[in-house]
């Protein structure tokens, strides 16, 4: 199952070892199943409270996994992964499995000396899992690894012994609950998500023509105090400021193919739309070297939507023409250029 916008800059733990690097450069021609683990070691409570225990790494190797134990599929690096010693008593249903968007495999030693290894948990989820029922005190060695050779797999390694934390439903971003940057007061996202803000009391207000024809609200303008920002699944983040109200509402009727919007300026500006369901669409630069923003929203709900027209800067106002339209025509907008340099600057 391969996953799409990678949280690499989410890291709970990140345990870099100091001779991964070295072990590199030395090229060991063979598995090192007591070499120094790559990502360090740590040390873990039986039934470890912090569940689950989140370790960010780099897999995969050149080295068969079947050179561990013949079981075994995947390729895995020379050195350990990771060591994780679990101390007193032991640990219940510990589960071992990896978070990424490639194709890794693990390899488990127990203190034992016993190889468990996986390459994918159900033929749905492509990560890892290594089950044990009830795990020992002592030192659990693990390699992450890849399905195919000589390749790099970012991954986040996990432990748990919770039933309710495994590959299949363990989603990254679930672990930390949080509202975009910024003060409810000043964040318009979080203002929306708390019921503060209103979307009445535009400086515009319109219904959208049903036949399509270009709206133009010459003399619009935006700009504020209110930070623009918004964080989803789709990674959208909206940029600039906006002011306490919209610059128009718009009401649209049912059935409409799109709704494009395009702001017009001498300012870098951006526009911000929040639909009558509350997602919020953004942009700040329409095209590769325009600096004017434009929207478009394909089958739009019926409704109100509210159009922030906002300014990249804080301290200035964006002046300008908005254009509105529900046809899927193009609109020739204004170009703002972005600014070159002069000739050998």
């Amino acid at each position: 199952m391969r996953r799409t916008g990678w949280l690499v800059a989410l890291l709970l733990v990140l345990l870099v070892g100091a001779g991964s690097l070295a072990a590199q450069d030395s090229a060991p021609n063979a598995v090192q199943p007591d070499g120094t683990p790559t990502f360090g070691a740590i040390t873990l409570q039986g039934n470890f409270v912090l569940d689950p225990f989140v370790v960010s790494v780099i897999g995969g190797g050149q080295f068969p996994a079947s050179d561990l134990s013949a079981g075994c599929t995947g390729y895995v690096p020379a050195n350990p992964t990771l060591s994780v010693t679990l101390s007193d008593n032991p640990t219940e249903n510990l589960r071992i499995f990896t978070y990424s968007d490639n194709d890794p495999v693990l390899v488990v030693r127990t203190p034992s000396g016993e190889f468990l290894c996986s390459d994918d948990t159900s033929a749905q989820v492509v990560d890892a899992t290594v089950e044990i029922a009830s795990a020992d005190p002592g030192v659990y060695t693990i390699w992450v690894g890849a399905y195919e050779g000589n390749q790099l797999v970012p991954a986040f390694l996990v432990l748990s012994h919770s039933p309710s934390v495994a590959a299949p439903q363990f989603e990254i971003d679930s672990l930390v609950n949080r509202l975009p940057p910024g003060a409810p007061a000043a964040n318009l996202a979080s203002q929306l998500e708390a019921g503060l803000r209103q979307t009445a009391g535009a400086a515009l207000t319109a219904s959208l023509d049903p036949s399509g024809a270009v709206q133009a609200f010459e003399g619009a303008a935006g700009g504020g105090e209110v930070l623009a920002f918004e964080t989803d699944a789709r990674g959208l983040q909206c940029a600039g400021y906006v002011s306490a109200q919209p610059t128009l509402n718009l009401t649209v009727p049912e059935g409409l193919p799109v709704l494009a919007a395009y702001f017009e300026s001498t300012a870098d500006s951006t526009l911000v739309i929040v639909g009558p369901d509350g997602r919020l669409f953004c942009n700040d630069d329409v095209l590769a070297g325009n600096l004017n923003p434009g929207i478009l929203i394909p089958n739009p709900p019926a409704g109100n939507f509210a159009i922030y027209v906002g300014a990249f800067d804080p301290a200035t106002t964006a002046d300008g023409r908005l254009l509105v339209t529900g046809s899927a025509a193009d609109v020739e907008q204004a170009i703002l250029a972005v600014a070159t340099p002069a000739a050998g600057q």
